[in-house]
């Protein structure tokens, strides 16, 4: 038995399957090269694609065996989705967006879904097994869920508590990234008084591509980084914000990083509170929390994560459940679906 990720491109997913490499794990990466663009224009045509998908798995996906697992992930699966069908072998799908931030995605972006396009039916039953990170997206679609984890194994976790040090001056920061959205710069010009008169240093990153906002804030670089800056600017921190998306009730990357390594959270999540890592000196919730009541939140000292619960959300921790679940037949009870 061999396991393979299919088309897992971003930067931190990368880096997750270098880590999980000692786990003998394996990427297939280019599957969607030359492929996805010409059978879209076949099926547009009205003309069998079969020979041409048969063609590409033989090209690219030969050495996948019966008995292996493909796991291919939610923002890349459609490009390919025909190959997916015509493997002969055990197939999971791992979601980590909502389904309708992922749909909108796939239709304005990608162009690879129609505009009256239902992702959901294109799942279909092609995968053994589908997980998301989002509990509501869990319930409406009968999805598994499955916890949000790191590009970091249990063993990457430990070596980095130990020997990181704290790349910062003496003066306490926050930080923020994220795309543009009306509504994360609402929410960082109603903090930013707040950690000015505390003298708190912003981290902001507001990557504003198309240039929407009106007035964006000074206090706001319009730009991106790459994972491993994000996660040195996380490391560098002392707190961390994040600003879900609307209807958005599954953990982020962000909340699980900013666990890791020990910081504060301000997030406009409130279902974090369900979730057995909550501490109210730890997590501060937008439109829930008083936000006169930040100073002291900021002030109030914090006690260490447990480590054992950071592993739960690792990289090892998901490819074992995975495994577990496809291999061992186990099948999800409620406490697996939702936290």
């Amino acid at each position: 038995m061999n396991v393979y990720f299919l088309e897992w491109n971003a930067n931190y997913e990368k880096l997750m399957i270098k880590n999980l490499e000692s786990h003998g794990v394996t990427e297939i990466k280019n599957i969607m090269k030359h492929f996805t663009r010409n059978n879209i224009r076949l099926k547009k045509a009205n003309v069998n694609n079969w020979l041409f998908v048969k063609i590409h798995i033989f090209l690219k996906l030969r050495k996948v065996k019966k008995d292996d697992l493909i796991i291919c992930n939610g923002y890349s699966f459609l490009g390919f989705l025909d190959i997916i069908k015509a493997l002969p072998c055990k197939k999971a799908l791992v979601i980590r967006d909502t389904i309708i931030h992922l749909e909108r995605g796939m239709k304005e972006n990608k162009k690879w879904l129609p505009s009256d396009g239902d992702i959901t039916q294109e799942i279909d039953s092609h995968f053994d097994k589908v997980y998301s990170f989002d509990p509501s997206d869990c319930k409406k679609y009968d999805f598994i869920y499955l916890k949000q984890f790191l590009p970091f194994t249990s063993q990457d976790i430990d070596t980095i508590l130990k020997t990181s040090i704290k790349s910062k001056l003496s003066e306490k920061s926050c930080f923020f990234i994220g795309e543009y959205r009306a509504d994360r710069e609402k929410s960082l010009q109603v903090l930013f008084p707040y950690f000015k008169h505390l003298n708190y240093t912003p981290d902001f990153y507001l990557f504003d591509k198309h240039n929407k906002s009106t007035n964006y804030p000074f206090f706001c670089k319009n730009q991106s980084l790459d994972y491993k800056e994000n996660i040195q600017r996380v490391i560098a921190s002392d707190v961390v914000i994040e600003i879900n998306h609307p209807g958005q009730d599954g953990l982020t990357l962000r909340t699980i990083e900013a666990l890791a390594f020990n910081k504060k959270i301000i997030t406009n999540n409130i279902k974090v509170m369900q979730y057995d890592f909550y501490t109210d000196d730890r997590f501060f919730i937008l439109g829930y929390n008083d936000i006169d009541s930040l100073h002291s939140f900021l002030e109030r000292p914090l006690a260490p994560v447990d480590i054992e619960l950071i592993k739960e959300y690792t990289a090892d921790g998901m490819l074992n459940r995975l495994v577990s679940d496809i291999y061992h037949h186990n099948s999800p009870t409620q406490s697996n679906i939702l936290n």
